[in-house]
């Protein structure tokens, strides 16, 4: 399917997902998707599509109070100043040649998630 790049496009998209939703495709890096993959291993999620729909349900409530919104940006800046501190941090030429680095190399394939391995929402009736 073309990229809506139009604003036309994204029009039509915006009016066909007031009526029926969006579905879309989304990528996680390799530590990201770990994590989503373990809490559908514990039964958190029944998919990775029911992580990301949770998921963004949170941030727009999060929205809703820029407050908190706030206290959370502030906590994870100081988390970074105190590893830093710790001497967990790296200088920022080091951190640009790893990230250059990474970005020239072979990337792995991504895996793919097929809706036959998705939990049943009631196990009971499976």
């Amino acid at each position: 399917m073309p990229r809506p790049d139009h604003p036309k496009d994204i029009a039509s998209v915006r009016r066909q997902a007031a009526k029926g939703g969006l579905r879309f495709e989304a990528y996680l890096p390799p530590g990201l998707a770990a994590w989503v993959l373990s809490l559908i291993e514990q039964d958190v999620f029944h998919s990775p599509s029911e992580a990301v729909f949770v998921a963004m349900q949170s941030f727009r409530e999060l929205d809703e109070h820029p407050d908190v919104k706030r206290e959370l940006l502030n906590r994870a800046i100081q988390k970074g100043i105190d590893s830093a501190e710790e001497g967990g941090g790296m200088p920022a030429e080091d951190s640009m040649a790893r990230l250059r680095k990474a970005m020239e190399g072979p990337r792995a394939e991504p895996a793919v998630w097929e809706t036959s391995l998705d939990r049943p929402l009631f196990p009971e009736d499976s």
